[in-house]
C-alpha cells in the first residue's frame, strides 16, 4: 500500500490542473531555449502559474506574456 501524503503548502489548483501545470513547466523548461525563451526571466515559477490561472495578483499579466509569446 501506498503512504498517504499531505497536500503541498499553498496549492490551491484541483489534481488534473496541477499535473496539466507541471507538464506545461516541464515543456517550458525542456523547449524554452527552441522557442526563443530566457530560461531564467521568462518562465514562471509554479506559484506563479497558479497564481496566474486563478488570476490572483499580478501573475495574472506575467501568463498573458508567456502566452502571446508562444503564439
Amino acid at each position: 500500500p501506498l503512504p498517504a501524503l499531505s497536500r503541498i503548502a499553498g496549492l490551491l489548483l484541483p489534481g488534473g490542473c496541477f499535473s496539466d501545470c507541471l507538464m506545461v513547466m516541464q515543456f517550458l523548461r525542456c523547449f524554452g531555449k527552441v522557442l526563443g525563451f530566457d530560461l531564467s526571466a521568462d518562465i514562471p515559477s509554479l506559484g506563479v502559474l497558479q497564481a496566474g490561472l486563478l488570476n490572483v495578483g499580478d501573475s495574472m499579466g506575467f501568463i498573458q506574456d508567456l502566452l502571446v509569446h508562444m503564439l
